[in-house]
């Protein structure tokens, strides 16, 4: 695996969550549904690990469709083909399923995964892994969030230190809000379908999420790509829970860094492709096999409502772009610092704006400064 896999394979983590199967919240990062301890007013939800369905009887249920049939005969354990044929009565989760396994991305429920993650697409293999002490419901919801992943993967999102931290925390968080959207729709639609399970369990961990949601269902009615984008829009308004994404997208801005220091060149290239807003938003916002949003919308990813960190946050970043900037030979085009959180506003919990984004950033930070071949090459590779 590469360095953002061993990152969110979640062996850092692993102390804090000795208790795992006791009891447990879900917590959901990009690439990775991680397990944390839960307070003790949590109940319920994604923290039932209930008894795995029966293998006879998800034999004996006959399958209402020839194309539901082939997507669920590609998935090999029989708790997963009992979560797709779930999820297959779902127009959002059917459209994940037939795109996963047309490009042939294998999923394992496997105890190899770290047990403090209920599941993880990585990139460096091309696979999703589900941890076996899941419930029915989570695998089922699962499915749709890391599936929703490895789309956003296999249509060009590429992370990794060639992006700036602001294009790394934009397109992280936009690939977490997408995926969540997915996950939701995919659940509220099962819910239609007569099987509620799913829908109740994330309305317990995620109800403001879920009042939202259905606030845009009254709002937009049957226009799907309206109460999309106002759904994965909402999702940045949980500051506490995206603070807990910021902590680890700062330690794997911090990983990269200390890979670069050891290399012969130093760090010279790393953090310094701009990532187009516009381009985040037509590989990452789609639904039905389509982008639910148009250019302008990339004003919604520039705002204080979701290009923001936490103060702690900005801190890190700042601390971070000086030790760049200290390894950087002055001879090369590339060796310039990354100064690009200057572009974020920093927000409190309750999305007070403590800091303005910098009017101007040096011209260096602009993606133009490098050549169109190096960029390309960058994100082919991951930014290796």
């Amino acid at each position: 695996m590469g360095t953002l896999s061993d990152l969110f394979s979640g062996k850092k983590h692993k102390e804090a969550l000795d208790h795992l199967k006791n009891k447990a919240a879900l917590l959901t990062v990009a690439g990775a549904t991680l397990f944390v301890t839960a307070g003790a007013s949590r109940s319920g939800g994604y923290s039932d690990v209930r008894e795995p369905v029966k293998k006879e009887a998800v034999q004996k249920k006959d399958l209402p469709q020839t194309r539901t049939d082939s997507v669920v005969a590609k998935f090999n354990d029989y708790r997963l083909k009992h979560a797709a044929e779930r999820m297959m009565k779902t127009p959002t989760g059917s459209a994940v399923l037939k795109e996963l396994t047309k490009k042939e991305i294998p999923v394992e429920v496997t105890s190899e995964i770290s047990p403090d993650l209920g599941g993880a697409y990585y990139p460096d293999m091309k696979k999703i892994l589900i941890n076996p002490e899941c419930s029915d419901d989570l695998i089922a919801s699962i499915l749709v969030h890391e599936g929703s992943h490895a789309l956003q993967a296999a249509n060009g999102c590429r992370l990794g230190p060639h992006l700036n931290a602001q294009s790394y925390f934009t397109m992280n968080k936009a690939m977490e809000a997408d995926a969540m959207k997915n996950q939701l729709f995919a659940a509220a639609e099962l819910k239609s379908a007569g099987d509620a399970s799913v829908y109740d369990a994330f309305a317990r961990e995620h109800g403001k999420l879920v009042k939202s949601y259905e606030g845009f269902c009254k709002q937009f009615g049957e226009q799907r790509d309206s109460v999309a984008k106002h759904t994965m829009l909402a999702y940045y308004n949980n500051r506490a829970y995206i603070k807990t994404y910021e902590n680890r997208y700062v330690d794997a801005l911090n990983a990269f860094f200390k890979a670069g220091k050891k290399k012969e060149n130093g760090t010279v290239g790393l953090f310094h492709f701009d990532y187009p807003a516009a381009e985040i938003i037509n590989r990452v916002c789609r639904l039905d096999g389509k982008c639910y949003m148009a250019a302008a919308d990339t004003v919604f990813l520039q705002d204080s409502a979701r290009n923001y960190v936490s103060k702690s946050t900005y801190n890190s970043l700042e601390k971070l772009s000086k030790k760049h900037a200290e390894t950087l030979p002055p001879s090369s085009a590339l060796a310039k610092p990354d100064t690009s959180y200057q572009k974020f506003y920093v927000v409190d919990l309750n999305g007070k704006v403590l800091r303005a984004p910098e009017k101007s950033v040096p011209s260096e930070q602009k993606h133009s400064a490098v050549s169109q071949t190096t960029v390309a090459g960058m994100i082919k590779n991951g930014g290796r």
